[in-house]
């Protein structure tokens, strides 16, 4: 398959590109978040995803499905029935007074399955097979590069100079932890219960969850070199990038940066990544306008 773009002729070293996972998918590429659970599954850590599916039961209604989108599924949880499902009793039971540990009880047997989700993933995304990837596209090595992914295709397949490229989520590569989370960004302090103890408990959990949000503006200003980088961009194009509610603030942080009035090749796969867009459109056509123009292609 073979996309071109003859707008951008000449314009590559004004051109970022959005990568998402479609786009290592379109290599051939097994990175989907199914293809995580199917991983898990057979590198012996069942218990792990029967742990993690517990938490999340979000999870549990069709693994093949869901584990795709599990993100979403990760801030789609409940609060009282994870206190409820995971309490652990006080240790005196006569006068209820807690010492700060016994509150923390209830929430430490959540994350000492969380704390796993991280470093399980990244040594996924180690696994994941790209030497069998061919460059299928033409891909400039003047042009820019956000990408969502783990995977270091576009420096090991297209040879784009790692200068040019942001991996916001971090890459298989790097020393820190990948990014991978929800945007559910509970306030601890407005967590309320009948009783001390259990309001208390309950906070403790809501810091758990609280440390899988995305904070989207934290990892932009992390890399505030790239998008400093970019502010010479008049011309952007979406490849495999669903648009999902959780990363649509990333493109408004690129469009704060990239010039006015910027024009927009952007790919979709499933009919439903058009109402993603149309939140984008929409918010940008009744608040800044910076999209002059627009193109939707199938990828």
């Amino acid at each position: 398959m073979r996309i071109e773009f003859p707008d951008l002729k000449n314009q590559e070293k004004r051109t970022l590109y959005i990568i998402g996972n479609g786009f290592d998918l379109f290599h051939g590429i097994d990175s989907k978040y199914e293809d995580f659970y199917y991983w898990l599954n057979a590198n012996r850590h069942k218990d792990f995803v029967r742990d993690f599916q517990n938490i999340f039961p979000k999870l549990n209604t069709n693994p093949d499905f869901l584990w795709s989108n599990f993100e979403e599924a990760m801030g789609d949880y409940d609060l009282d029935e994870l206190y409820q499902k995971y309490y652990v009793e006080p240790k005196d039971e006569l006068d209820h007074i807690w010492a700060p540990d016994e509150w923390k009880k209830t929430s430490e047997r959540i994350n000492s399955t969380c704390k796993h989700l991280r470093p399980l993933m990244k040594e996924w995304a180690k696994h994941i097979k790209i030497e069998d990837a061919l460059p299928e596209l033409e891909l400039s090595k003047e042009s820019w590069y956000l990408t969502f992914n783990y995977t270091t295709v576009l420096e090991d397949v297209y040879n784009i100079p790692s200068n040019h490229i942001c991996h916001i989520h971090g890459h298989v590569n790097s020393n820190e932890d990948i990014i991978v989370g929800h945007d559910k960004n509970v306030y601890v302090d407005n967590i309320y219960a009948d009783n001390f103890e259990d309001e208390q408990s309950k906070r403790e959990i809501a810091k758990v969850m609280n440390e899988f949000v995305k904070h989207k503006d934290k990892q932009v200003k992390n890399n505030n070199l790239f998008f400093e980088s970019i502010k010479d961009i008049s011309h952007v194009v979406v490849l495999g990038h669903s648009l999902s509610k959780i990363d649509l603030l990333y493109f408004f942080r690129v469009l704060d940066h990239i010039q006015p009035k910027s024009n927009w090749h952007i790919s979709k796969h499933y009919s439903n990544e058009e109402n993603q867009l149309d939140i984008l459109l929409n918010y940008e056509k009744e608040n800044n306008n910076r999209i002059a123009n627009y193109w939707i292609f199938n990828f």
